[in-house]
């Protein structure tokens, strides 16, 4: 499939335009829109906490169903499996804290 050559000519400024004024305030230069700093905290405490959840979800995964699941690949490391994923847990949510 080949698309015109006038198709381009629209495309391009479309998605220049598009990106200028989209105003993304974590990519601009010069600092960004003030007060996103703060933004940027809370999302990314949001994003650890998520984390430390999911890697608790593993971690209990792994234990209570030991050898029966392949996805976390515990047929043959299961204890090693829960613990690094209890560790990596804790990494997550003691980092989240910081952020407070």
């Amino acid at each position: 499939m080949k698309a015109a050559p006038g198709f381009w000519f629209v495309l391009v400024p479309v998605l220049w335009i598009h990106a200028v004024h989209a105003g993304n305030k974590f990519e601009i230069i010069g600092g960004g829109v003030s007060g996103s700093g703060d933004a940027k905290l809370v999302f990314m405490e949001a994003v650890l906490y998520g984390a430390a959840g999911v890697s608790f979800l593993i971690a209990a995964l792994a234990a209570f169903v030991p050898r029966r699941n392949a996805l976390f690949l515990n047929y043959a490391n299961w204890r090693q499996s829960a613990a690094f994923a209890v560790v990596l847990g804790v990494v997550f949510l003691i980092s989240a804290i910081a952020l407070q």
